[in-house]
């Protein structure tokens, strides 16, 4: 009866033991797969920061080629004014202007 006593608390501390050896590697399962869950968000964050990074800098490249035109345009608009107030200004000196 003793030695059955005995076998049996062997057992009950065996299995006690398995136990505890697979919930510690659950635990550790579950800790790499919340580790590889937090590295794939981090990564999906860091491509997302990366392509607004790059949308922002191609819109104000935009803006300032837009820019560029638009003082391109408007300077060629003054310079056509000023082209076609100096022949005015021409003809009325030559008197072949009617008024």
């Amino acid at each position: 009866m003793l030695e059955e006593s005995y076998k049996k608390r062997e057992f009950q501390s065996a299995l006690k033991k398995e136990t505890i050896l697979l919930q510690r590697e659950e635990r550790l399962e579950n800790v790499k797969r919340i580790s590889k869950a937090n590295e794939y968000q981090n990564k999906k964050i860091s491509e997302k920061i990366e392509m607004d990074k790059l949308k922002g800098e191609q819109i104000m490249k935009e803006k300032a080629d837009m820019l560029e035109s638009r003082f391109t345009v408007r300077r060629q608009a003054e310079k056509e004014k000023r082209e076609l107030m100096d022949n005015v200004e021409q003809l009325k000196k030559k008197g072949n202007l009617n008024k």
